[in-house]
């Protein structure tokens, strides 16, 4: 299981169990159905890729029996990393149109009731471009809210992210997978007031 961008609120102890308070975006093992093992979610959408389900991202509650008394509200994102997106380039500049959805939750500082914060779906293209003579990429949506940077290690991408819209910045991570044929990825975010998950793959 993979934790990336969440804010915690309690006891910060290294034990297991403490009742600890969590919110924010987190990048999670998906599973193949595009359901999350340690969580129960509200809202998921599944982004397909070759007809199959490749990425989710959703949100939802965990689970107080698998988090050992931990408890939280996510916007939670998870892929499949053994998609088949092609071979691996060795050298040279390639990138990969793709279509993302996201969830993003605001409101998260004024109230700490769920039932009082704001659920928006936003979907969109993004252009995910690699080079693998360098070993980095970067990616942008079309209206310029979400950028994305990072590095590629055997056709695996791990980075942060940055999502601005008219009234919320917030910051997180990506992970995904990148090859000749395409990519497929997730993500997430934290900021003031505002948490969000989405993933992207390739059309």
């Amino acid at each position: 299981m993979r934790f990336f961008g969440i804010l915690s609120f309690g006891i910060l102890a290294g034990c297991v169990g403490s009742e600890r308070l969590y919110f924010g975006g987190n990048i999670e093992d998906m599973q193949p159905d595009g359901s999350f093992a340690i969580t129960e979610i509200a809202e998921t959408k599944v982004v397909e890729y070759n007809g199959s389900v490749a990425a989710a991202y959703g949100y939802g509650w965990a689970d107080p029996e698998t988090m050992a008394g931990d408890r939280g509200v996510f916007a939670v994102s998870g892929f499949l990393d053994d998609t088949d997106v092609g071979t691996i380039p060795t050298s040279g500049t390639m990138s990969h149109t793709a279509i993302y959805g996201m969830y993003v939750v605001t409101g998260t500082y004024d109230s700490f009731s769920p039932s009082d914060w704001e659920y928006n779906e936003v979907n969109g293209i993004m252009t995910v471009t690699v080079d693998f003579d360098d070993q980095n990429f970067d990616a942008a949506s079309a209206d310029g809210q979400i950028v994305m940077d990072g590095h590629v290690h055997n056709g695996t991408l791990f980075g942060t992210l940055e999502y601005t819209d008219a009234d919320y910045d917030a910051s997180g991570y990506v992970e995904g997978v990148f090859g000749t044929e395409g990519t497929v990825g997730a993500f997430d975010c934290d900021g003031d007031n505002i948490m969000c998950a989405g993933a992207f793959a390739s059309p």
